[in-house]
């Protein structure tokens, strides 16, 4: 099956949808306690985050990770921005993945 090419904002650039990476570990990171209740969870380890410095990852409703730059796409589809920790950041694209401070 072909996945769906994204055209990147601003240019004649296209990238496909790619494979959310998720830890062998994730369940098992569950019970890693969280320091604070509106603490987020890495999507990809399930680990808890820290507040700043965060990789941020956008992802559709198939749960396929889109490229960061890519022109907005309908509602029905976007699933929305999802935090990651710096280690599984690493094991994503660069493309794919945007940072807050």
């Amino acid at each position: 099956m072909k996945t769906r090419e994204y055209k990147i904002k601003g240019t004649e650039k296209t990238l496909p949808a790619i494979d959310l990476y998720q830890s062998p570990h994730f369940d098992r990171n569950e019970d890693i306690p969280m320091k604070d209740t509106d603490q987020d969870r890495c999507i990809c380890c399930n680990k808890p985050l820290n507040r700043e410095g965060k990789f941020w990852l956008h992802m559709n409703t198939s749960w396929m990770v889109l490229p960061a730059k890519a022109e907005p796409i309908s509602e029905d589809e976007d699933q929305g921005a999802f935090a990651i920790g710096n280690a599984c950041a690493k094991r994503i694209p660069k493309d794919y993945k945007f940072k807050t401070k």
